[in-house]
């Protein structure tokens, strides 16, 4: 058996051979009322489908690359910030984290793995995106201070 014909089925499939959850996998797979998710389960044709992924690990879909990912995830940063509304902030706000997080995967400049030895040309083709960098940056307690902190107390207007 081959590929589901219907996009959704198949993506579905994968998603159950992945191990997700019903209504996880239904959501992932595009599918708008999740609810769903456990009686396609049971359909034949998917219940046939996901046996053969797990069976044949070849015809499972590749993971992506953690490189791709932080693309995708810093792409998604910067269309939440041109929100320019707190709901958009926020959601850069966590998309930073993410990408930090998988920076530190990523062994923070090289994108070599541990026991890998860094490629410098596979580096300088991928550049750390510098918001991230700095977010990565340990602070002492004046410079938190002088950035985050409270403003300092204006000075009485006879003293001006």
């Amino acid at each position: 058996m081959s590929a589901l014909d219907k996009p959704k089925r198949e993506a579905f499939a994968q998603a159950l051979a992945r191990g997700l959850g019903a209504r996880a996998a239904a959501g992932e797979a595009g599918y708008v009322n999740t609810r769903k998710g456990p009686r396609l389960a049971l359909c034949d044709d998917i219940s046939r489908r996901v046996q053969e992924i797990q069976s044949d690990p070849s015809e499972a879909a590749e993971p992506e690359e953690p490189v791709d990912l932080l693309e995708r995830v810093m792409k998604g940063v910067n269309k939440a910030l041109s929100l320019n509304s707190a709901s958009g902030y926020a959601a850069a706000f966590k998309g930073f984290e993410l990408a930090a997080r998988l920076q530190g995967r990523l062994g923070r400049s090289t994108g070599a793995g541990p026991g890998e030895t860094a490629d410098p040309s596979a580096a300088a083709a991928h550049e750390l995106d510098p918001r991230v960098v700095e977010m990565d940056k340990r602070l002492t307690d004046e410079e938190w201070m002088a950035r985050y902190g409270p403003a300092p107390p204006m000075p009485p207007e006879d003293e001006i």
